[in-house]
């Protein structure tokens, strides 16, 4: 799949979460029992609010289902797991967040390039560390070499735990 790619920014963490933003939420949060499927909601200016109240809509914000997927999973023993799949992009560079509240909201759990099909999957595992969690993905693009920021991101919808 090609996307065009716009201007680049270094303002990717403003973008992506926001505290104390009021929120329009895709819906309401779901308690989790056992793991749950997500799909990614993107567009230029996504964006979640870092507490886990939802997704802060724009006028691009839309359900990006092509994009990939997100699986989280909060264990009884307190470990938020998550299984990351991307489809977009070949060869494109990524950033992943499993966001759990204000003071893990701009900790990245990992970054690498997409396959030359434009896939990557990943497992993340993690101590919980609030009573919700989600996923946001920076996509970034690269000249000569060197990542650059670019305003388009995703999330997904908060799982409570």
């Amino acid at each position: 799949m090609s996307r065009t790619l716009v201007a680049a920014t270094t303002l990717i963490g403003i973008a992506i979460c926001m505290v104390g933003v009021p929120s329009s939420a895709t819906g309401a949060l779901a308690k989790s029992a056992g793991s749950q499927r997500l799909t990614y909601w993107g567009g230029f200016g996504a964006a979640a609010n870092c507490d886990g109240s939802g997704i802060i809509q724009s006028p691009t914000t839309l359900p990006a289902p092509d994009f990939g997927f997100a699986i989280i999973n909060a264990d009884p023993g307190g470990v938020v797991s998550t299984t990351v799949g991307i489809r977009d992009i070949p060869n494109g560079y990524y950033t992943v967040r499993v966001i759990q509240g204000p003071d893990d909201c701009q900790t990245l759990d990992w970054s690498g390039y997409a396959n030359s099909s434009g896939n990557v999957t990943i497992h993340l595992s993690e101590p919980g560390v609030s009573s919700t969690a989600f996923v946001a993905v920076d996509q970034w693009a690269t000249f000569d070499g060197v990542p650059i920021a670019v305003n388009l991101s995703y999330v997904t919808d908060s799982v409570r735990y």
